[in-house]
């Protein structure tokens, strides 16, 4: 099993020092524990280059992680359901985050895993998940935009990867759309007619995309470009790209960045209660919270 590369000796049971009584489906705390772990890792505050807590977390093995380690972390026993710790969703969102990790050994254990390693798996999605954090791993090792487009636009199209081909293709898609690279629009277009066929689907993904590129054609700056989406009319606006764009400033981590999320959540908090546009953002409301709270841990 891949676990046993893993640097981080499991030193107790979690389930039982940390038990608590939840169902199976997780939820928005046990994703959040992930990412704080990735925090940890990105801020130092985990020995370096060690990332067996995550890798723990990917194998669905959460509780046999070292409980100093994880209570270090701010990570108690009201934070999450053991059992709901081991489920796919959270699996498979562990090995995304280990793919955001620019690290030599986050890329190689990735390069190591294999179907097997996996497990039977009900929804199919964490051997995907694994195969996009590699690609996500590889991408983040290449310093030259041009050699970053190439390697998207072939991973755009090309297949080998057992189930989950469509996953990467529709990853590496959606990272030629935010990167706003016009001229990866006709590989695009055809990619998403080859899986959409003329359906309504092919045309709104092909829309999103090309909003998503006009947007970052406005400005050289991304984090100027991006704010001229967060803006309030007498209308209520397009809530799928406000988040889009949220979700991009916020993985810049940038204080520009942070400042323009921060004055839009304020604008919408200015808003009358019984407005329709704050009633519409509701839940941009609480993306930016969350945002924004996630820098104080």
């Amino acid at each position: 099993m891949v676990g046993s590369r893993s640097k981080l000796a499991p030193v107790a049971i979690l389930a039982g020092a940390l038990a608590l009584g939840a169902g199976p489906m997780p939820g928005g705390a046990e994703l959040g524990v992930v990412d704080r772990i990735l925090d940890a890792i990105q801020r130092g505050r985990l020995p370096p280059n060690d990332i067996a807590l995550l890798e723990h977390t990917a194998e669905g093995r959460f509780a046999e992680s070292d409980v100093a380690v994880v209570l270090s972390l701010g990570i108690g026993r009201r934070d999450f359901s053991p059992v709901a710790m081991r489920s796919e969703q959270v699996r498979a969102h562990a090995y995304r985050k280990i793919g955001e990790i620019r690290l030599p050994e986050a890329q190689r254990y990735l390069a190591g895993l294999t179907v097997a390693d996996i497990g039977t798996e009900v929804s199919q999605q964490v051997w995907p998940a694994a195969q996009i954090a590699l690609h996500m791993a590889l991408l983040g090792n290449l310093a030259d935009r041009e050699a970053q487009l190439a390697f998207l636009r072939k991973a755009a199209v090309e297949r080998g990867t057992r189930y989950a081909d469509g996953a990467v293709q529709n990853w590496a898609q959606n990272e030629l759309c935010n990167s706003g690279d016009q001229a990866s629009l006709p590989l695009i277009r055809d990619a998403l007619k080859r899986v959409w066929v003329g359906t309504s689907g092919e045309r709104e993904e092909i829309r999103k995309c090309e909003v998503r590129m006009e947007v970052l054609s406005r400005s050289s700056d991304r984090v100027r470009a991006l704010a001229s989406v967060l803006q309030l009319g007498a209308e209520p606006p397009d809530e799928w790209l406000i988040n889009w764009a949220i979700t991009q400033l916020d993985t810049l981590r940038s204080p520009d960045g942070d400042r323009e999320i921060a004055r839009f959540g304020a604008e919408i908090e200015r808003l009358p209660q019984a407005s329709a546009v704050r009633r519409s953002l509701y839940v941009t409301g609480l993306h930016i919270r969350e945002v924004l709270a996630s820098r104080l841990r």
